[in-house]
Formats: structure tokens, C-alpha cells, sequence
């Protein structure tokens, strides 16, 4: 079986939804500390005067959380300003309406005002979107479920605690191999995996491009830049376009 592991990310961009497509089975990890104003809260989008912009989560006091324990405030004022941001620079793009529709449906407690969890909804509208993308990886998000690994790590430095956080929990998931997006050949290397018994593979995302409404095109902006002008069948298509390096 091959495995990934990432935090869950805010509508994050489409290399990322080829990781959950080059897997078996995806865990989103959340028992790690909570950065705020990283790809967990926030992502970008383009401007209609083609300038591109970030547009954030409505999170909770975060200070010193862990991912799964940081909440949301998905109030109503916040729903009617984020569904108006894509009104004003997405009304013209293909799928808009299409794409809309697969939002509210996913995105938990919009407009209710009542108290929510940013895991919750980033997983909600990842494994929205990646089922309505017919993408049929199996999907994970378990807080607490690797505390015992975290805890059997806690001695390690830095470099090592990243390396065995995978391979154990690659182990408890009977995986063989790891699958990593294309930022971790930085990080981890293929023969100290191997050591644990753990084949390691990244995502190398193939050069693209769409229309973007533009003569110039903009790479690597949140997936609801593609879904809007590409819909289904071209995001699908598009999430083709890699390879495991």
C-alpha cells in the first residue's frame, strides 16, 4: 500500500490533490503544533484585475494549539464576504455556479454562527472535493489516533523525529511505501527510509496550463482556481500530470 501524510490545508493547490491521487490511502495529520497564516489558514486566489491575493479561514485563538484542537468562526458575516470574494472575481468563469454549489455543500456550519474546528472543515471540503473529482484514495483524519507514536518519538532530534513519525505510522498502516509532495526531497532521504523498510517517492507536478480568463497564467494558485474554469473533467485531467520521482 502506499501512503501520504500531510496537515490538512485551506483549498490548497492542485499538486496537492494529486498527492491524495498518487495514494492509497491519505492520513491528514493534526496532532502537530498549528502555524497560523501557513497553507492551513489561508491559500490565494486570483484577482479579476489579475493580480492574485490570499483569502483566510476565520480561525479561533490559535496561540500554542495543536492543528486539531485550533477552532473556526464560520459566522455569517464571514460566509457572505468569502461567497462574495468568488462572486466578484469568478462570476465569469465557466463552472462558477457548478463549483459554488459544491461549496456550500461542504463547507460545515457556513452562516450558522456556531462554533467549529478548522480540521473539520479543511477535511470536509478535501474529501468534498476529491469525491466529487472521483478520486477514490482512502481518507484519514483520527485526532489522537498516533499519540503512542508521537510519544515514542519525543527524544529525537529534529531530522530523525521527521523521518521515524513516518515510517512508524507507515508501519501501523501495513504501508510499504510513502508517497511525499515534491518540497520533501529536501527534507528526507530515500536510503534512510529504506533502512526502516519504507520505499519514499515524491510528486513532481508536469509543467500545465489553463485559462485562466487571462494572457497570463498564474501556477500553483488554490484548487478553486482550477475547479472554476476547468470543472471536472478538466481538473481531473489535470490532476493526471505528475510524476513519482
Amino acid at each position: 500500500m502506499r501512503l501520504a501524510i500531510m496537515q490538512p490545508y485551506f483549498f490548497p493547490y492542485l499538486g496537492y490533490f494529486q498527492l491524495i491521487r498518487a495514494a492509497d490511502k491519505m492520513i491528514f495529520y493534526a496532532d502537530l503544533p498549528f502555524a497560523r497564516h501557513s497553507w492551513m489558514d489561508r491559500n490565494r486566489l486570483r484577482h479579476r484585475n489579475g493580480d492574485t491575493f490570499y483569502f483566510n479561514a476565520p480561525v479561533t485563538d490559535s496561540r500554542g494549539r495543536l492543528i486539531r484542537d485550533v477552532g473556526l468562526h464560520a459566522r455569517e458575516d464571514w460566509c457572505r464576504s468569502f461567497f462574495k470574494l468568488l462572486r466578484c472575481n469568478y462570476a465569469s468563469a465557466p463552472h462558477y455556479a457548478q463549483i459554488v454549489t459544491l461549496l456550500e455543500r461542504h463547507l460545515p456550519g457556513c452562516g450558522t454562527g456556531e462554533p467549529g474546528s478548522l480540521l473539520r472543515t479543511n477535511v470536509d471540503t478535501l474529501r468534498g472535493i476529491a469525491n466529487w473529482l472521483d478520486v477514490s484514495t482512502e481518507i484519514e483524519a483520527l485526532p489522537n489516533a498516533y499519540e503512542a507514536v508521537e510519544a515514542g518519538i519525543a527524544g529525537l532530534d529534529k531530522e530523525e523525529r521527521m523521518t521515524r513519525r513516518i515510517t512508524d505510522i507507515c508501519r501501523a498502516n501495513g504501508a510499504k511505501e510513502y508517497v511525499n509532495a515534491i518540497g520533501g526531497l529536501a527534507l528526507y532521504d530515500k536510503d534512510r527510509f529504506q533502512r526502516e523498510g519504507v520505499a519514499l517517492s515524491f510528486v513532481s507536478t508536469r509543467p500545465y496550463r489553463y485559462s485562466q480568463q487571462s494572457a497570463d497564467f498564474i501556477a500553483g494558485l488554490s484548487i478553486l482556481d482550477v475547479l472554476m474554469h476547468c470543472g471536472r473533467d478538466g481538473t481531473r485531467a489535470l490532476m493526471a500530470e505528475y510524476d513519482l520521482i
